[in-house]
Order: structure tokens, then sequence, then C-alpha cells
């Protein structure tokens, strides 16, 4: 365990893993140190996040970086896709376009 605000303790941590998993939130606020530290050190980052802006500030800071290092980043495996209905509908269409066929 370490704190977020802490970023030596990060990268010592997430040193040690292959694979860190986080529920730490807000992310926004929170989970952008964490991110960070695995693109640098190598370890593929997992996380529960149903923030928008957080996975779109992870992008545009950390992609180049971890592409070139092959670290996988994986934002929102936790969110509900019922907290969203234009899920929803994406999935209808979908479903309605194979019938078509």
């Amino acid at each position: 365990m370490a704190d977020s605000a802490d970023k030596a303790a990060l990268e010592e941590l997430v040193g040690q893993a292959s694979v860190v998993i986080t529920t730490v939130g807000p992310y926004l606020q929170h989970g952008g140190p964490l991110v960070e530290a695995c693109v640098k050190s190598g370890t593929h980052y997992v996380d529960l996040t149903g923030e928008a802006p957080f996975v779109k500030a992870s992008i545009e800071q950390h992609h180049t970086e971890a592409q070139k290092k092959r670290v996988k980043i994986v934002h929102c495996c936790g969110e509900c896709p019922n907290k969203n209905p234009a899920i929803h509908v994406c999935y209808d269409l979908y479903c309605l376009s194979l019938m078509q066929c």
C-alpha cells in the first residue's frame, strides 16, 4: 500500500509488481501519479474508474510512453453499463444491425 501523494512510495510499490489493480478514487484527484509510476516502471495498470476526464487526461499524458514501453493501461474495468444509458442504445443498435444482415 502507498500514499497516492508520495511519488517515491508509488514507484517503489509498482516496481514490485507486473500489474497494479487500483480502486482509489476519485481518480481525477488521486489516480494520475499511480498511472505515471506504472508507465515509468513498466508495470501494467488496471482501474475501476468511470471518470471520463481522468481517462482522457491519462491517455493524453501517458499513451505515447506506455505504447513505447508496451505497458497496458486499462481503465473502466468496474464501470457498470447500467449507469450509462448510451451504452444500452449502442448495444441495441448493434443488435439491430446484426438482424438486418
